[in-house]
C-alpha cells in the first residue's frame, strides 16, 4: 500500500503489470496491452469498468494539408480497450479554442472532467497553427472558475517551463484540480507512449495523485523524467519524477539521461525535434 501523506489517501501499487518485468522499451500498442490488464485505478458501478472522459481539443500540427499527424489514434485506442469515453474537436484559431472550451464547460459533459490540449507549444503558450498563439494566462481567463474537479493535460512541448507561482495561479483562476504536461520538447513517439497510459489514470483515477504515483512508478519514471514530465495541484504542491536532474539556479532544467526507449522518426508536423525526431514544439515553422 503507498500512502501520500499531502492528500491524504491511500491506493494500491502503483507500479504498470506486465509480462516481462525488467523491459524497458515502450509502444503505443505495449501500453495498450497493459492498460486492457490493468484496472486497479478505475472506479466500478456493478462490477464493470466506469470509463472517465476525456475532451481533446487538438490544434493544427501541419501546415501541409496532406499530412495526418494526430493524437485521435491514442484516444481511440484507449475506447476500444474501454478505457475511456471521449469528444475530439480541431481547433486553428483562439476562437474556435474559445468556443469549443465553452462548450465543453457546459454542464452536460460534467463527466468529461480530463481536459486534453493536443497542439504545438513553447513555455506558457499554446500554438494552434504558425499564425496563431493563445497565452496560459488568456486560457485561464476563458475558464474562470469553471473547472472544479477537473484534470488538465498540456501534450504540448515546453507549455508547463514556468514558475511554480505561475501554475498556481492558472489553478487559482480556473479551479482545476490540477495541471500537467511537458517542461521541454517531446518527441512524437515518446510522448504518445506515455500519455497513453497518464490519459488512463488521469480518467479513471479516482484519487487526485493516481497519475503521480502511477507514472513515479518504477516502470514509467525514466521516462517521465526523460519527457520533463510535471504535475502541480491546486493544493500548491508541485511533483517531478525521480531521477530528474536539477540544473543550477537561473537555469531551465535539463532533463534526465533517457530510458531505454527506442528513438523513432516521423511525427506530429515533420518539424525536426532534437535528433531530427519530430516534436511538439513551434520551432521550425
Amino acid at each position: 500500500m503507498v500512502t501520500d501523506r499531502t492528500d491524504r489517501w491511500v491506493a494500491g501499487p502503483a507500479g504498470l503489470p506486465t509480462g516481462r518485468p525488467g523491459r524497458q522499451r515502450t509502444s503505443v500498442l505495449r501500453a495498450g496491452c497493459d492498460l486492457g490488464r490493468s484496472g486497479g485505478w478505475s472506479a466500478t458501478v456493478g462490477g464493470d469498468v466506469a470509463r472517465g472522459g476525456v475532451f481533446c481539443i487538438e490544434g493544427q500540427w501541419h501546415r501541409d494539408l496532406n499530412e495526418r499527424g494526430s493524437v485521435l489514434p491514442t484516444l481511440e485506442l484507449l475506447e476500444r480497450l474501454s478505457r475511456i469515453r471521449f469528444i475530439h474537436r480541431d481547433a486553428a484559431t483562439p476562437d474556435e479554442l474559445a468556443y469549443f472550451l465553452d462548450r465543453w464547460l457546459l454542464r452536460q459533459y460534467a463527466d468529461y472532467r480530463v481536459g486534453f490540449f493536443a497542439m504545438h507549444g513553447e513555455p506558457t503558450k499554446l500554438c494552434l497553427t504558425e499564425r496563431h498563439h493563445v497565452d496560459l494566462d488568456d486560457v485561464a481567463e476563458q475558464m474562470a472558475g469553471r473547472c472544479a474537479g477537473k484534470r488538465l493535460y498540456f501534450g504540448s512541448c515546453s507549455v508547463l517551463r514556468a514558475s511554480d507561482a505561475r501554475m498556481r495561479e492558472f489553478l487559482a483562476t480556473t479551479g482545476a484540480s490540477l495541471i500537467c504536461g511537458y517542461t521541454r520538447e517531446v518527441d512524437w513517439v515518446e510522448s504518445a507512449a506515455f500519455e497513453t497510459v497518464l490519459l488512463d489514470v488521469l480518467a479513471n483515477g479516482v484519487y487526485n495523485n493516481a497519475a503521480e504515483l502511477r507514472m513515479g512508478s518504477s516502470h514509467w519514471a525514466p521516462l517521465a523524467a526523460y519527457l520533463g514530465f510535471r504535475i502541480v495541484y491546486a493544493n500548491g504542491r508541485t511533483w517531478r519524477p525521480p531521477g530528474r536532474q536539477r540544473a543550477s539556479a537561473g537555469q531551465t532544467p535539463g532533463p534526465a539521461s533517457p530510458p531505454q526507449v527506442p528513438a523513432q522518426g516521423g511525427g506530429r508536423g515533420g518539424r525536426g525535434g532534437r535528433g531530427g525526431r519530430a516534436s511538439r514544439t513551434s520551432a521550425g515553422r
